[in-house]
């Protein structure tokens, strides 16, 4: 009977499981740092470079990433990212990106310029004396127009001087990671420690520490540079451990290459360095990305841990009116279809447990019917999981963008193998010459392909005078913006809903008593659902309809009641409802809808419910019966809290 259904909470098997991550799953790992001059964050012709799978392995190869010269905002999927850009120029830009699980033992320090970038990582969680404070500099050329710029206007801002003074502040109680491009040139030579022997030194003629370094040039800036690595105590890694034993070069321009990128730290974390490596050139930027990893271990939750508690959330099933639909109808006449239809049909309901198991039977059925792939999260899965979208790994043969074809990938293949041999053999002048061809030609190439691909495109867009409205939509995706939140950010969402859903409704009556007006309401709702109902109520469904965990379309519905034996199911089904009080499809996907504020707090989101597409056809029908006895709407709404 209608009066007996019962509310269900919702049965997730994995629900505890991202909290179980963290204290059990974590990966134990060293921790890291990759310190990279990007050389903008925009490529030329294949837009953000975050989108470039090439970019995104260098800097995900390690938990946080730093980089320099970004000239706009950094997003990254799983990583927090603290930007900084310069607020007069589009010149400059930082960014310290530090992947989700580690965001809790972070905490961003301000240092009062726009060129110098710092975090704090807590010591609880490196497991070290003392915090580590990671600091990103960039400091432009002297002869860069920002910095012509800011001396014309007598706002001349000396990044070294800022440096030094927060660096002052954070001794003591911190030990010191310094990484980035500084655009100084220190040679071979080391850094002076601070000793009364260096005192009585300074202005000796006394030879200086020396370490490896393929850049033999030292400049004002350089001197500078190691004046204030000397005062802060602060070792050059560069050409001074293993891993870099030669000092190789960090930056490539065509009239010739240089050391201008380092990392610098305290003595206590030297001792803890267990690797340094000055990685390959990359055609996205003339500077190499460089990798420091500490013997540091941290526990972290790799994003893929997360995801694979999650399905992805269920798509709709594709369906043609002309092809999709016959096919779906001749199925279903089948012998085979048609007997396991009949025997539903003649089973006898004695329990929910036989409902469910019926429901299940019935979508198993039409989604055989439908001859497409069951989508891998449905609810007939025997694997129950949260559900919602995930990036899939894009195999890298197959071009992201419409217009990259054969030609662009030939192209970029060789500029690739170029690129690999001129960062192994700088000095080569052919070879310099032969890369820095390549990489123009590759760059007309992707300009005039991309140029090309869109004016066709337009031109499509109008055809004899009519709009299409096909190719309006392909050119919309272009202008799509990727969403900023990410996994952790699902799983935050997840357990938001979750919780705010286990709440009971303490308002909801739990003894109901009989009125006359709820015995008329039931006499009304309890009596047999015919076939006749069932074809009306399906009629009123809209086709183009989302789908529930079921993936059952509304225009499968259309075409399975036009089927006597699944019609006799679905009246079988819906009046084996009635008679237990069980209503099977109770099991929602809730679609978060941003309403204003913060994008990243949940509780600035709507909660859509997207339901069975079979369980509104029961609630129509039953609907339907209201409506048909001729019930004011006064009644309706007054007495609908109490069925």
């Amino acid at each position: 009977m209608v009066d007996h259904i019962n509310e269900e909470t919702l049965q997730i098997d994995n629900s505890s499981k991202v909290d179980e991550l963290s204290h059990t799953a974590g990966q134990n790992q060293n921790l890291s740092v990759v310190s990279w001059n990007i050389n903008d964050i925009s490529h030329h012709s294949l837009g953000k470079k975050t989108e470039i799978d090439e970019f995104r392995e260098i800097i995900k190869i390690s938990p946080i990433f730093c980089l320099q010269e970004t000239k706009g905002e950094v997003v990254v999927p799983n990583y927090r990212c603290f930007n900084k850009n310069r607020e007069s120029s589009r010149s400059g830009g930082l960014c310290i990106g530090v992947q989700r699980s580690l965001e809790k033992y972070i905490t961003q320090i301000e240092t009062g310029s726009t060129d110098i970038q710092a975090i704090s990582i807590s010591k609880t969680y490196t497991k070290t004396e003392k915090n580590i404070t990671l600091i990103n500099i960039y400091d432009s050329p002297e002869n860069s127009s920002y910095k012509i710029r800011m001396r014309s206007l007598g706002a001349e801002e000396n990044t070294l001087e800022a440096l030094l003074h927060f660096v002052g502040e954070q001794l003591g109680h911190s030990d010191i990671m310094l990484v980035g491009d500084l655009n100084a040139r220190t040679g071979g030579v080391n850094f002076i420690p601070v000793t009364k022997d260096w005192m009585k030194k300074k202005n000796s003629n006394a030879p200086k520490p020396c370490r490896a370094s393929k850049d033999s040039v030292l400049n004002e800036r350089g001197n500078r540079f190691l004046d204030f690595l000397g005062s802060c105590d602060l070792t050059l890694l560069n050409g001074n451990v293993i891993g870099d034993i030669f000092g190789e070069f960090t930056c490539y321009q065509y009239n010739g290459q240089s050391v201008v990128d380092y990392i610098a730290v305290s003595p206590s974390i030297r001792d803890l360095v267990k690797r340094f490596k000055v990685l390959s050139l990359t055609n996205l930027s003339d500077h190499r990305p460089i990798l420091c990893q500490l013997s540091v271990r941290i526990p972290m939750i790799a994003a893929e841990l997360i995801q694979e508690l999650h399905q992805d959330a269920p798509k709709r099933p594709e369906w043609d009116v002309d092809t999709t639909a016959q096919l779906f109808t001749d199925n279903l006449n089948k012998a085979e279809i048609t007997k396991q239809l009949l025997d539903i049909s003649t089973s006898t309901f004695d329990s929910a447990e036989n409902i469910y198991s019926t429901n299940k039977k019935f979508v198993q059925i039409l989604e055989s019917a439908l001859a497409t792939d069951q989508p891998p999260n449905c609810v007939n899965s025997e694997k129950k999981m949260r559900c919602f979208s995930k990036n899939k790994r894009r195999s890298k043969l197959r071009p992201k963008q419409k217009w990259f074809d054969a030609e662009c990938i030939t192209t970029k293949r060789e500029l690739n193998t170029l690129t690999r041999k001129y960062g192994k053999n700088p000095l080569d002048d052919l070879l310099r010459i032969r890369y820095y061809s390549r990489k123009k030609d590759y760059k007309r190439l992707i300009k005039r392909k991309k140029a090309a691909f869109f004016q066709e495109l337009n031109q499509d867009i109008l055809q004899e005078n009519k709009i299409s409205w096909k190719n309006i939509k392909k050119l919309k995706k272009f202008n799509e913006k990727p969403s900023k939140l990410d996994i952790f950010d699902m799983a935050k969402f997840y357990q938001f809903f979750l919780d705010l859903y286990k709440k009971k409704d303490t308002n909801f009556p739990q003894n109901r008593s009989v009125t006359r007006a709820n015995e008329q309401i039931l006499s009304i709702l309890n009596d047999d659902i015919s076939s006749k109902e069932v074809v009306e109520a399906v009629k009123t469904l809209k086709n183009g309809k989302a789908v529930g965990l079921d993936c059952l379309l509304n225009e499968q519905l259309k075409s399975a009641v036009q089927n006597h034996c699944a019609l006799s199911v679905l009246v079988k089904l819906f009046n084996g409802c009635l008679d237990l009080g069980v209503y099977p499809w109770n099991t929602t996907i809730v679609s978060p809808l941003h309403k204003k504020g913060c994008i990243y707090d949940p509780d600035n989101y709507r909660a859509i419910a997207i339901g069975s597409n079979l369980g509104k056809l029961f609630s129509t029908i039953l609907l339907d019966r209201l409506l048909k006895d001729q019930l004011t709407e006064k009644f309706v709404v007054s007495n609908l809290a109490k069925i």
